[in-house]
């Protein structure tokens, strides 16, 4: 039942107390007017392609924010000094679906020498602690901790396979290659 056929109906007076008016034609026809401008039925092809529109500009917003970041980060990381062979982007940035509160999840290849991956982890939770505090401005939702999510794999677990390792190769979830470091030791 379309709603301007529900909003004139008998069930809708009686349940609002709503008295019918004898009106001339002229008033008549400015009320059906009235009725049908006011309440248009609802059509949920229309609602929800506005729907997708509006979360599809939403999440290019989040995504094209979230990407600028990462190539920031990328552009000012020594990869040198902090160790890191190759880095890549996984995760929902990487498909270009984040939501708000989505973190960007970073693949980094990693010599197996710890004080330089723990550099880099203090590195990159400076920059996730940054970008936390810009999205909660930006979006009002309230996150916690860091932005950036690392995940650090060495020359061993590439070989063996292992953990976030298999997505170098994978067919359906691979990691996206950002940077690779010109000169390995």
């Amino acid at each position: 039942m379309h709603i301007e056929n529900f909003a004139c109906s008998a069930s809708f007076r009686k349940k609002n107390n709503h008295k019918p008016q004898r009106l001339n034609h002229a008033k008549s026809a400015k009320k059906r007017y009235i009725l049908h401008t006011t309440f248009r039925p609802f059509d949920l092809s229309t609602f929800s392609h506005l729907l997708n529109t509006h979360m599809n500009t939403q999440t290019q917003e989040h995504w094209k924010w979230r990407d600028d970041m990462v190539q920031a980060i990328v552009c000012t990381m020594d990869m040198e000094r902090l160790g890191v062979k190759a880095l890549y982007l996984i995760g929902s940035v990487k498909t270009g679906n984040p939501g708000p509160c989505s973190d960007i999840d970073l693949l980094a290849h990693c010599e197996k020498d710890t004080e330089k991956q723990a550099l880099l982890k203090a590195w990159c939770e400076g920059w996730g602690l940054c970008l936390t505090e810009i999205n909660n401005k930006n979006t009002c939702f309230e996150t916690k901790g860091s932005m950036i999510d690392l995940h650090i794999i060495t020359d061993q677990d590439i070989k063996n396979k292992t953990s976030f390792a298999a997505m170098l190769d994978s067919v359906s979830n691979s990691a996206k290659l950002l940077k690779k470091a010109s000169v390995h030791e």
